[in-house]
């Protein structure tokens, strides 16, 4: 996660009592909760699979794995129709 999202999340008003900032403990656990998220749900390699995507078709990557450069490909595609 970027510093610019932490530090987003972190001083907002707490949930539970609009009044006071969200305390560190609270803030910990659902930041925790995103990372764990993030990793079960492969985000990690998706910055690799954008590379693969936007690189020569000639890799070696490429070459030896086409069904991750199909996956790839797709990926990229979906993000760029979203945005």
């Amino acid at each position: 996660l970027s510093d610019a999202y932490v530090k987003s999340v972190a001083p907002k008003p707490y949930s539970k009592d609009p009044t006071i900032r969200r305390p560190l403990e609270y803030t910990m656990e659902k930041l925790t909760h995103v990372m764990e998220w993030r990793k079960e749900a492969g985000a990690p390699e998706m910055e690799d699979l954008i590379a693969l995507a936007n690189g020569p078709e000639t890799a070696p990557e490429a070459v030896e794995n086409p069904e991750k450069l199909a996956k790839a490909k797709a990926l990229a595609t979906a993000v760029n129709a979203g945005s």
